[in-house]
């Protein structure tokens, strides 16, 4: 009978073998022991074979069977099926323990994947997974549920999953379900979260290295993510462990749904190098944060407290407290963080949708969720770019404190019941360039730091100033373009007693883009306050405003010595009428001079030029002339002595006038010779000389007096035209 094999249906069965049959085994009348099923026969994918082992191994219910004082073995290869270590998945058997035997034998070079087949697994207390392998299912047919009894949030704290030393881990095709009912706990000051009575998981899986690198190169792919009572992923080094706490590395978390999470879906701590990519986070972060605080959690991703190199792009956020943010943290000062501060550095938010963020009135609370902002950046070197944030509890983006060198960056912002983009931080450096931001409740864009570029920015229909510079120095706002806001287009007003020096306002436009009482934008650009000083203003361009289009203080000017200050509007009306607020030689450019325009006065006229310190005289200049029409001035335009007329023939030839003397609407003469015309251009008339009276020569005595007669008139003639100044004296 060798290699033949005992025949059994069931793991009970196997474990039942007579004396004989054990005895048989030994002197090898059969080879091994097949095993049909795990519970009945057919259970498991196919039979397998058990074979007397001298394995040292302890009893796990699937590779290493105890049976009568022998051990019977079978080896698994590549792949691990957990219903042959007696998963049922019916959630009703606590699968915990049999899954954590199928992972630990996993954890060995032979076997290279773990697999949950469909089911519904009940597990009650954390799984720890094996290293060097992939943990894979059904999608959400492989659902692993986590029930834990609800207890004191300070007592008792329990994972699906926790890593601490772990390598070279995928999580794939796995529905990781906490099971948690208290995720949308409210704080107050009796129910503070101490006190908080949990159940479910706090997370699905958790990074807890116990050194630098010692949880690394980890993914987590096409799973589902959801009912956590803190967050769904979590990297953390809690603040009551000493600092520097160990750092995650090499983390990879794609194509991934989250929903339900209490707090986070991926909250990131002193992780390094990570993707965060393709994934949905529906209805996110549930919590109320603590009142202490009053920013708290509930976001889509978090990346704080020593994060570096990580990339979160292409995700949608459909419902949350707040989309991303990264955040250095304050930790005790030590040789590792001389100024006390942990800082997240190189963080990337790009090509993200952020929606349906929540709102108290939704949410049916008062404050309830305190999250003002879309995305956050409150690290060294992060960037937010090409981000769609649509109606944010606050700020489409804030720059919080610690956030320097930071750019935001072609993001669409919609809506944001603050600000669109909000600079909070004074560690400066940080760059606003090329976002659109639509309907803000107030301004479109705000600065609270030095040394801040707002460069080529749109906004439209802010509920206050489109750009407001409230505080900050060396600060330049290029570029950008407000429209129909509910104040001024651009201020850099200071707020308070703040002041802001060196401020540069160049190349921007600003207007309303509406009639009569339907505008709603006030002033075009406002600068005109004491505590702002050396303001550098050019080539604005702002027109249609209510009040006045550009309002800059002379004390504030600076950097004359370049040229003139320039701004480009419609008409002068609005400018010249502000007292005190225009320099001599200041420059208006008429933004309706093209071919196009069918009024000849704004059509050909250049631009404007203040020649009075008050600027109440702004006179019209261009390459066409001061005044313009299709025929003659003379009698009919009236202008000061000195002014200049352009005369258009669009089919002929034009002709350009000057007003030489007189007042009133007489005493032009045109520049130009023609035969036609009695005044003969800009210089004096030659006197007249009388013709020679002497008859024709007839002889020798005649002609020579005739030759001296002409010479004395030649020579008058050419006296005449050199006092008349037609000839070079």
């Amino acid at each position: 009978m060798a290699n033949q094999f005992l025949i059994k249906n069931t793991m009970v069965d196997m474990r039942a073998l007579s004396a004989a049959e054990i005895t048989a085994l030994t002197n090898g009348t059969y080879s091994g022991v097949q095993l049909l099923g795990y519970y009945q026969a057919g259970d498991t994918p196919t039979p397998i074979e058990y074979y007397l082992s001298t394995t040292t191994d302890a009893d796990n219910g699937g590779s290493v069977i105890l049976v009568g004082g022998k051990v019977l073995e079978h080896k698994f290869v590549g792949n691990v099926n957990i219903r042959y270590f007696g998963a049922k998945g019916d959630f009703i058997q606590d699968d915990t323990q049999v899954i954590q035997n199928a992972l630990t034998y996993s954890n060995r070079d032979a076997v290279s994947s773990v697999y949950f087949p469909t089911g519904h697994y009940l597990i009650t207390d954390t799984l720890i997974p094996p290293s060097d392998c992939m943990l894979y299912g059904d999608g959400n047919r492989s659902h692993l549920e986590f029930r834990h009894e609800g207890a004191l949030i300070s007592k008792t704290v329990k994972w699906m999953f926790r890593l601490y030393n772990h390598k070279n881990i995928s999580f794939q095709n796995l529905q990781l379900d906490g099971g948690a009912t208290t995720n949308r706990l409210p704080v107050s000051i009796n129910n503070p979260i101490s006190k908080w009575n949990v159940d479910g998981a706090e997370f699905l899986i958790y990074f807890n290295p116990i050194h630098d690198g010692a949880v690394d190169n980890i993914s987590i792919t096409n799973c589902c993510i959801k009912r956590s009572w803190s967050s769904g992923i979590q990297s953390y080094g809690r603040s009551a462990e000493c600092y520097p706490h160990p750092l995650t590395t090499n983390i990879r978390i794609t194509d991934c749904y989250f929903t339900e999470t209490g707090h986070h879906g991926v909250g990131f701590n002193e992780v390094v190098n990570a993707t965060v990519s393709n994934n949905n986070f529906v209805n996110v972060g549930r919590c109320m944060p603590e009142p202490t605080n009053m920013y708290g959690s509930g976001l889509a991703v978090d990346c704080s407290g020593g994060c570096q190199d990580i990339v979160v792009s292409n995700n949608t956020v459909d419902g949350a407290a707040g989309g991303f943010k990264c955040e250095s943290h304050v930790v005790p000062v030590s040789t590792s963080f001389p100024d006390g501060i942990n800082y997240s550095r190189r963080i990337i938010f790009s090509n993200n949708t952020i929606k349906n963020l929540y709102l108290d009135s939704v949410m049916g609370t008062s404050n309830f969720f305190i999250i003002f902002y879309g995305i956050r950046l409150a690290g060294d070197s992060c960037i937010a770019t090409n981000n769609t944030i649509v109606k944010p509890q606050g700020h489409g983006v804030l720059i919080s404190n610690n956030g320097s060198n930071c750019t935001v960056s072609d993001n669409k912002i919609i809506e944001p019941q603050r600000s669109g983009i909000e600079v909070g931080s004074s560690e400066g450096f940080n760059t606003i360039s090329d976002n659109r931001i639509i309907k803000p409740v107030l301004q479109g864009i705000t600065v609270n730091g030095s040394n801040t570029i707002v460069k080529g920015n749109m906004v439209t229909n802010a509920g206050n100033t489109g750009i407001r510079l409230l505080k900050g120095d060396n600060c330049q706002f290029i570029g950008n373009t407000v429209v129909d806001s509910v104040g001024d287009g651009i201020s850099v007003i200071p707020t308070g007693n703040f002041t802001c020096d060196h401020v540069d306002v160049v190349d921007n436009i600003c207007y309303d883009s509406r009639t009569g009482t339907d505008r709603t934008q006030l002033t075009g650009i406002s600068a005109n306050a004491g505590s702002v000083t050396n303001v550098k203003s050019v080539n604005n361009r702002c027109f249609n405003n209510i009040n006045t289009q550009v309002s800059v203080a002379n004390s504030a000017r600076r950097n004359q010595e370049i040229g003139s200050n320039a701004w480009q509007t419609q008409t002068s009306n609005g400018l010249a009428s502000v007292a005190g607020v225009w320099q001599v030689g200041d420059v208006l450019k008429n933004v309706n001079a093209v071919v196009q325009h069918t009024d000849p006065q704004l059509k050909y006229t250049y631009g404007w030029y203040n020649n009075t310190p008050d600027g109440r005289n702004f006179i019209p200049f261009g390459f066409l002339g001061e005044y313009t029409g299709s025929g003659s001035p003379e009698g009919v335009v009236t202008a000061r002595q000195g002014s200049r007329y352009n005369e258009i023939n669009e089919s002929g030839v034009s002709s350009i006038w000057i007003k030489r003397n007189g007042g009133g609407s007489i005493g032009w003469i045109n520049v130009f010779q023609n035969a036609a015309v009695a005044n003969k251009g800009l210089v004096s008339q030659s006197s007249g000389v009388a013709n020679s009276a002497l008859p024709n020569a007839t002889d020798l005595a005649s002609a020579i007096a005739l030759v001296n007669d002409l010479k004395l008139i030649v020579n008058s003639k050419l006296q005449a035209d050199r006092n008349s100044g037609q000839q070079v004296s």
